[in-house]
């Protein structure tokens, strides 16, 4: 049965139970006081009906009662939204980038150790001076331009003159720079890299 009829039952039997109880003032008989206690059993099992009605009513109202929360907690509660990390790809530049061309011009030509004073020095001690005077060259100066390429190990290669005075200068330059030492490499971007060079050589021969 369902709360209202099962207490519509209780109070019903209440009533009767009552209404007996009050009719019993009136008996004297040793019958009618054994029915009147059978009819006070009743009522007794009528009230722990109407107690046991009652608890269910009152469970059935609080859970109830919960499932209204919930429901309306479910309605309000507004979506959250997450944040997402993003990690931006990380690019890797290769350091060690390699020039396989031989260059022409780099950012930092190749140089001779201890750069120009260094020549000079290597030039006084290492020249065969009367070279073209040994030759019958006259009151002048010979410039002999020699070109080279240096490699990332400072290594010299392609040895020659590009233009030669005569008397003998043009092959003595070229062999100043041969057995001369490495060179320290030119640099590209940071990077050692070969590149072509081009070193004079001066003679002068003056008058006696």
């Amino acid at each position: 049965m369902d709360i209202i009829t099962g207490i519509t039952t209780a109070l019903t039997s209440l009533k009767t139970g009552y209404e007996i109880k009050k009719l019993a003032g009136n008996l004297d008989s040793e019958v009618q006081q054994s029915d009147l206690r059978i009819e006070i059993r009743k009522l007794q099992e009528s009230l722990i009906e109407v107690q046991d009605v009652l608890l269910k009513a009152k469970r059935e109202i609080l859970e109830n009662r919960d499932l209204i929360q919930e429901k309306d907690t479910e309605i309000k509660a507004e979506p959250k939204a997450e944040a997402v990390s993003f990690t931006p790809p990380v690019i890797v530049k290769d350091k060690e980038e390699k020039f396989e061309k031989v260059f022409s011009t780099a950012q930092k030509p190749p140089q001779f150790p201890g750069g120009s004073k260094g020549w000079q020095t290597y030039l006084q001690k290492n020249i065969n001076a009367n070279v073209p005077v040994d030759n019958g060259a006259p009151t002048a100066k010979y410039t002999v331009i020699v070109s080279f390429t240096v490699d990332t190990e400072g290594n010299l290669t392609d040895i020659k003159a590009e233009n030669d005075p005569g008397y003998g200068t043009a092959e003595e330059a070229v062999r100043l720079i041969k057995v001369g030492p490495q060179w320290i490499p030119a640099t590209q971007k940071g990077i050692k890299v070969k590149a072509i060079t081009r070193q004079s050589v001066t003679f002068v021969v003056s008058e006696a």
